[in-house]
């Protein structure tokens, strides 16, 4: 209903590269079983980095959450450290292999890998340490934005202000017991997964009260 705001845009770009990179995880596996592994190398690689750069659009959506505008023009640093992290774990992810550009995670790494060492690994490892960076920064104008908030619009703030806290709580915890390595065990799949998702939900909610 208001084509103008960005929140609706993200979250619906959120989706759309989510669900493409499913379908280059899906073209990865078909291509790997048939024996074509340089062409399994990039289908899996280009659907991590569009699931890397989706993630990010996260604390983009959370920074100007629910009006649609940032705090202040001071919070603009951090509006463009969050495409700048998006950007470095796409090409960190496009050298590697795996998401966020950690090869261990990878089924096949990427073709560009070893032609790119070690520029792929230091890429990586900088942008998971500005991935939290901006969750964090991001759950901080929210608590900001809450503590001014009023009436309806603090109601709403209750909800996307629980889904932030679970959510970095989930990405410091799975970094900070496990590192970058363990991040496709399936209980975490399901811990971080949630995380994600229960941000749009929480969202939906505010905004349908």
């Amino acid at each position: 209903r208001r084509p103008t705001h960005p929140i609706g845009w993200a979250f619906s770009l959120y989706g759309l590269l989510v669900g493409a990179a499913l379908m280059c995880f899906a073209l990865g596996i078909a291509w790997s079983d048939a024996g074509r592994g340089t062409d399994a190398g990039w289908a899996e690689a280009i659907g991590n980095c569009l699931a890397t750069v989706a993630v990010l659009l996260i604390p983009a959506a959370l920074l100007r959450f629910p009006d649609g505008s940032l705090l202040s023009l001071r919070w603009r640093w951090a509006s463009w450290a969050t495409v700048v992290t998006a950007a470095l774990g796409g090409t960190a992810t496009l050298l590697n292999g795996g998401w966020g550009g950690d090869a261990e995670q990878a089924t096949v790494v990427s073709p560009l890998r070893s032609a790119t060492r070690p520029w792929g690994d230091v890429a990586s490892q900088a942008f998971y340490s500005m991935m939290v960076v901006s969750i964090v920064v991001a759950g901080a104008s929210l608590i900001l934005r809450y503590r001014s908030a009023h009436g309806v619009a603090r109601q709403q703030m209750k909800w996307l202000a629980v889904a932030a806290a679970y959510l970095v709580a989930s990405v410091i915890a799975s970094l900070l017991f496990t590192g970058t390595a363990e991040l496709d065990h399936p209980a975490l799949v399901i811990l971080l997964a949630g995380a994600f998702a229960s941000v749009p939900g929480a969202v939906a909610v505010a905004i349908l009260r």
